[in-house]
């Protein structure tokens, strides 16, 4: 939605998609939701990992997951190079999963404790008495993303144990995820890429809609890495709001679509008389601020 945003930004695309080319348009909503195709589709599929904690669904043992998190901490501070570990999921039967979770204390303890068995919606089905165990690491951690990991459905994500010039360990989520697909540089080349093909306005809005993903995604906590291939490093975000985020994913497709709806009417032929900024106040802002109160007063 807001690589498409960005396209109706510029007359020209919306006035070909009025005659009937769509395309140019097109082309900034194809692309914006390019990264995250290519990191869901493709990356996840290639990513390595050097250990891998797999409990036994019959008698899951948090101590053992405890202890591999640990070991992998540990052997990462030892040998000064990145540990990828993948945490399996555990599957009960057809439609029920065993939750279980990973805490990291930043002055150096691992927690694992079970959660609720729950299908793969989510929907618990029933509680488990919590068991937690801990093992502490002779390092101090970074969290880098967040304290508590859920291991819930399908395959488990994938952590990283990057150590750190400093002595400590920055525990790293799903390193896969928002790294060369989330290059501005990358944005770019394709943009030019594609414009031999389909012309430099189609690509202009194809690099601007993959900009524009990766911008909302620096909103959140995960950060991408911006520079890639000069540099491979996920820059932190600004923490404003999480990926998973009912609130900010309905913020963002609500202003998107205000501004698709300001810019259609400005660049139609004749233009269509509206106010852009009572528009955004009076139809995005208060509506979604008093959203955001109402549901605060309700969570209180």
């Amino acid at each position: 939605m807001v690589g498409l945003a960005a396209g109706s930004f510029f007359p020209q695309a919306v006035q070909e998609a009025a005659s009937g080319n769509p395309l140019p348009m097109l082309a900034g909503g194809v692309f914006g939701i390019l990264p995250d195709a290519l990191d869901f589709k493709a990356a996840r599929f290639f990513a390595r990992h050097e250990m891998e904690i797999a409990p036994d669904p019959s008698a899951p043992d948090m101590q053992m997951i405890a202890d591999g998190m640990a070991c992998a901490i540990t052997h990462a501070r030892k040998t000064r190079k990145t540990v990828r570990i993948r945490l399996r999921t555990i599957q009960l039967g057809a439609d029920e999963w065993q939750h279980y979770h990973i805490r990291f204390d930043p002055q150096g303890r691992v927690h694992a404790a079970l959660g609720p068995v729950c299908n793969t919606g989510g929907r618990p089905l029933k509680e488990r008495n919590p068991e937690e165990c801990g093992t502490d690491v002779p390092v101090r951690l970074v969290i880098g993303y967040e304290a508590t990991v859920t291991v819930s459905i399908l395959d488990g994500p994938m952590l990283a144990c990057v150590p750190l010039p400093d002595g400590r360990v920055k525990i790293d989520f799903i390193p896969w995820h928002r790294a060369w697909s989330h290059s501005l540089v990358l944005a770019g080349a394709a943009g030019a890429a594609l414009t031999p093909f389909a012309g430099g306005l189609t690509g202009a809005i194809a690099a601007l809609g993959w900009a524009t993903h990766i911008a909302a995604d620096q909103l959140g906590f995960l950060g991408s890495a911006l520079f890639y291939p000069f540099s491979r490093t996920r820059l932190p975000g600004l923490q404003l709001t999480r990926s998973g985020d009912a609130d900010g994913n309905l913020a963002a497709v609500w202003l998107s679509a205000l501004a698709i709806f300001w810019n259609l009417a400005r660049f139609a032929h004749p233009p269509v008389p509206v106010n852009g900024a009572r528009l955004f106040i009076c139809f995005g802002l208060i509506p979604l601020g008093l959203l955001a109160l109402w549901k605060r007063k309700s969570a209180a």
